[in-house]
This record gives structure tokens, sequence and C-alpha cells, in this order.
């Protein structure tokens, strides 16, 4: 029970800390094992949204085609379940 208080409350400090600027962001971030599933998840990770447009790092170039045939049910999902605009996704490939 003690843990689930502390992580609503870490919740609530990070939005507090990240502000409406950043609120989308924090929301992708949050749901993006939700959205891509645990496979995917684990070798890829949002890193930055911009003008609408969602920075992916990938692990590595085989990951990042599987990404690529994704994308845009990655982007449906996100308009559909989270009301986010997200207009591109690039895949960056990062350690």
């Amino acid at each position: 029970m003690a843990w689930q208080a502390l992580g609503r409350l870490t919740d609530f400090l990070l939005e507090r800390i990240a502000g409406e600027k950043f609120a989308d962001f924090l929301a992708i971030l949050r749901s993006w094992r939700v959205i891509v599933g645990d496979l995917l998840a684990e070798r890829s990770c949002p890193v930055k949204y911009e003008n609408n447009v969602l920075f992916v790092g990938v692990k590595n170039n085989t990951w990042m085609q599987e990404l690529i045939l994704t994308k845009q049910r990655i982007i449906d999902a996100y308009r559909q379940k989270l009301k986010i605009n997200i207009r591109d996704i690039i895949f960056l490939i990062r350690q």
C-alpha cells in the first residue's frame, strides 16, 4: 500500500515539475510500454516530443525496422487513447 502511495506522489511531482509544456511528452513516456508492448518497449524509449513529432531512441537497426513497420499503429493508438496528435515519429539509434 505504501508503494502505491509513493507511486502516486511521484506521478504528481513529475506532473508539477514537467508543467503544461511537457505534459504530452510525460503522457507518451508513461504509456509507451502499453502502446508498443513489452518487447519493443525494452528496446526503445521516447526521448523528445517537439512540434507534434515524437523522437524515439532504439537499440539497433533491427528494432528500428520493426518500429517503422508499426509506426502508424503507434500514432493511431496515441490519438485514440490519449488524444495526443502525433504527426510523425522519428526513430534514432541510441545505446
